[in-house]
């Protein structure tokens, strides 16, 4: 498929080559994507309207509330690495199930999961500590799910592996990926200030449709920085 040729790409053309690859991909994953959505309002509603915890009292409410959040947090993540499987499939031009995605990322999500867990953890206290580790982390860990995903990493050999790709051309990753992550975290900061102008009702429908059209794509530049980044990898080792 054109996405996936032996050749390295510039950012000028990786950048087309995923747009031409997103337009393959939205038709077939946009209600996966949609469902995505649907999770994020929810979690941004119970995160500011119904998670009120009071020093000391812990109520069953509260339990429930983040029950709930640490639920659909976790349907993000699988529905996530769903749509990033499915984006696998369709660049190379393979047919498969349904069922057969739903049962190969089921497979592997606990290492995914965990993985992310990780990244999360070190890209917080990077932003804490200072904004600029907390970014450098999160490019540099950024390859970990497909590694884990489509090489049968495991999540200390993924975390270890990503380092490795994206180490000597992290500027290039950041530049290729980052303007997506930055669009996806607007329309989260969107979702949250239209919530807690209390406009959800009549936001949370046009902000579910932007993240329907910019979760896939983020996974798109992902996937084909992601082969250039193994093709790079692979021209270094052969020296």
């Amino acid at each position: 498929m054109d996405n996936f040729v032996n050749n390295q790409r510039t950012i000028k053309e990786i950048w087309l080559a995923s747009f031409r690859l997103y337009r393959k991909v939205l038709p077939r994953v946009w209600s996966i994507a949609a469902l995505v959505g649907v999770l994020a309002i929810v979690m941004a509603f119970l995160s500011d309207k119904q998670c009120q915890f009071k020093a000391n009292e812990i109520t069953t409410a509260n339990v429930i509330c983040v029950s709930a959040h640490v639920t659909t947090l976790l349907l993000m993540i699988y529905l996530g690495a769903l749509i990033f499987y499915k984006t696998h499939v369709i660049s190379e031009g393979q047919n498969v199930t349904l069922r057969g995605s739903l049962l190969f990322v089921l497979k592997k999500y606990f290492k995914i999961t965990v993985a992310l867990m990780i990244v999360l953890f070190a890209g917080a206290i990077g932003v804490i500590a200072f904004v600029l580790p907390g970014v450098f982390l999160s490019v540099l860990f950024i390859m970990v799910q497909p590694l884990i995903l489509f090489d049968n990493h495991g999540v200390f050999s993924a975390l270890k592996g990503s380092c490795k790709l994206v180490w000597g051309n992290w500027w290039r990753t950041f530049v290729v990926v980052y303007p997506v992550i930055f669009l996806n975290f607007l329309t989260g900061l969107g979702i949250q200030f239209s919530l807690t102008r209390g406009y959800w009702y009549v936001i949370m429908g046009g902000m579910m449709l932007v993240l329907t059209f910019f979760y896939p794509l983020l996974y798109v530049f992902i996937l084909t920085q992601f082969n250039d980044l193994k093709l790079r990898h692979h021209a270094r080792e052969s020296l």
